[in-house]
């Protein structure tokens, strides 16, 4: 009886550990933080549901639309957001970045003037209430990097926004430094300062994964380096899609077909909502030649579901498609994928040049 009676309990102890270790669902900002705007926007499409003054969820849903282009309704929420909770850095950065993004975009002169100031008025307060806020100090440092000098840009600004985010976190200070490293053009420092990212801290997918790129790139082609980094960051997180993208793309290089389609198989089963690993194939392909037929599969294939944030437009797909069927020899085709690229985004215009040159 005593042992049928500790057998009983070890059972139920052992039914009971998954519910106590099984991970928490993921918030909304770990799903923004790892690209997954559109598992965020489910999210908080219920909790705004739930509560339509909920000012934590307003600010986020205005960062998920952002990635999605959709700047008005950001900046509707953005506003209402700091509204509601003026005295909370979340809602001030959002804020800044609605006014950045927007300030990007097709406007005039003294309109870019009015959203940089306010973009900057709203990142300093992020950083008055939250001196550490690193998203608010790289937004900044972009800020005075591009902007003109009417507007406030400062390289040498841009230097000091840099050695405060290295005080906070030293990799990632290492990665701003290597954005104004390539934005001066002096390109034969970039690559040692992304390497001092890694180093500094070996696990930071974001160092790790544009030490990878680099080495991918044309100027820095390494693909000996390039593929066992790659395979890191899909280890580091597997439902992220741009490790499957940048492996997929290292393949394609290298030609190595049977393992680009395990490659692809693989992603679609860990990151099935994002097929940017279809696209960045695609891409490399389209440029290479090696094989357009599969080019154009792989297009279709990003086409078929709504894009991820943050990734190439739908527009953008069309137009890649249209360049591909061009090369194929099939012109008319070519033509309408062009032309519906231009309709959907009239604002895109290398695909409208490449619309006029096929109709010319």
């Amino acid at each position: 009886m005593i042992r049928s009676a500790v057998g009983n309990l070890l059972l139920l102890a052992a039914l009971m550990v998954p519910a106590h270790c099984a991970d928490p669902a993921p918030s909304p900002d770990d799903l923004i933080s790892k690209g997954h705007y559109k598992q965020a926007r489910v999210l908080l499409e219920k909790r705004l549901a739930a509560n339509a003054n909920d000012a934590d969820a307003m600010a986020q849903m205005a960062m998920v639309k952002l990635e999605f282009r959709d700047v008005e309704p950001a900046i509707k929420l953005a506003e209402k957001a700091v509204s509601l909770k003026p005295n909370d850095a979340k809602t001030h950065e959002a804020l800044a970045d609605c006014y950045g993004q927007k300030a990007e975009g097709d406007v005039g002169m003294f309109e870019g003037l009015r959203l940089a100031k306010a973009f900057r008025r709203e990142a300093e307060a992020t950083l008055a209430i939250d001196p550490k806020n690193y998203e608010a100090m790289h937004s900044l440092m972009q800020f005075f990097l591009e902007a003109p000098g009417i507007a406030g840009g400062s390289t040498s600004k841009a230097n000091e926004m840099a050695e405060k985010i290295s005080a906070v976190n030293l990799s990632r200070g290492f990665l701003a430094k290597a954005e104004i490293a390539t934005h001066e053009k002096q390109y034969d420092q970039v690559l040692s300062l992304v390497q001092k990212a890694v180093e500094a801290d070996p696990k930071s997918y974001s160092a790790l994964i544009r030490l990878a790129s680099m080495y991918a790139s044309d100027k820095w082609r390494d693909m000996a380096k390039a593929e066992p980094l790659a395979n890191k960051v899909i280890a580091m997180d597997p439902s992220r899609a741009i490790g499957y993208g940048l492996l997929a793309q290292i393949k394609v290089w290298n030609e190595k077909w049977t393992e680009l389609d395990q490659v692809l198989a693989q992603a679609e089963k860990a990151a099935p909502d994002d097929f940017i690993y279809y696209f960045r194939a695609g891409r490399v392909l389209l440029a290479t030649g090696k094989d357009n037929a599969r080019a154009e599969r792989y297009f279709r294939k990003y086409l078929s579901q709504e894009p991820e944030g943050g990734t190439p437009t739908l527009a953008t797909g069309h137009w890649q498609l249209g360049l591909v069927l061009e090369k194929l020899g099939r012109k008319q085709d070519a033509l309408a994928e062009l032309q519906t690229a231009v309709k959907m985004d009239p604002q895109l215009k290398p695909a409208k040049n490449d619309l006029k040159r096929l109709q010319s």
